[in-house]
Formats: structure tokens, C-alpha cells, sequence
């Protein structure tokens, strides 16, 4: 029963850690795609690691900024508000949001 339990953890836990390596991949080719000028292909990595890690700040701010650069501005505000209510001391979140007045906490 112990070894059961033991081996339940252990799994739980390498699996969050493999969840953050796939998010992270998925940022990479994301940045890859965004540097390409590849917008769309960039938000569909960027959503890819959101998928794998939804507390991910950086990809929400990452998606943001390629939904800023096609124009998408309400997807832009959505993610900015998003990373904000994540984590509201994180810096980067806060110079996003210095771009887009609209985009205010709730």
C-alpha cells in the first residue's frame, strides 16, 4: 500500500515537471514562429504551452503581444488581464498593459 502510494506521487509529480518542459517547448517555437513573422503560428504555440501550463504568465504575455502585432486587440487586453490576475507583481505584465490603457483588472 505504501510503495502504491509512494509510486502515485512520484508520478504526479515527474508529470507537473514534464507538463512545464512541454509549455516551455512550445514557448521556443512560439518565439521561433513570432521572430519569422509567423503570427498566427506563434499564438498557436503560445496557446499550445497555455494548454500545458494554464498559469503560465509568460504565455499569456507572449500570445499577447502576437495577438497585439495581428491586431486582435480584445484577445491582446483578454491575456494582459489574465497574466495580471495570475501574478500581479510581475513586471513584464505591467508594461503591457502600459500599452493598451483599456486593459484594467477585474
Amino acid at each position: 500500500m505504501l510503495l502504491s502510494i509512494t509510486v502515485l506521487h512520484l508520478m504526479s509529480f515527474f508529470s507537473a515537471d514534464l507538463s512545464a518542459l512541454d509549455a516551455n517547448y512550445w514557448i521556443r517555437q512560439g518565439d521561433r514562429a513570432f521572430n519569422e513573422q509567423n503570427i498566427e503560428e506563434s499564438i498557436t504555440h503560445y496557446s499550445r504551452a497555455i494548454e500545458d501550463r494554464p498559469a503560465s504568465v509568460l504565455g499569456y504575455l507572449k500570445r499577447a503581444k502576437a495577438y497585439r502585432a495581428s491586431g486582435q486587440f480584445e484577445n491582446y487586453t483578454n491575456d494582459v488581464q489574465k497574466a495580471m490576475r495570475l501574478d500581479p507583481v510581475y513586471t513584464k505584465t505591467y508594461w503591457e498593459k502600459s500599452k493598451n490603457r483599456s486593459v484594467i483588472p477585474k
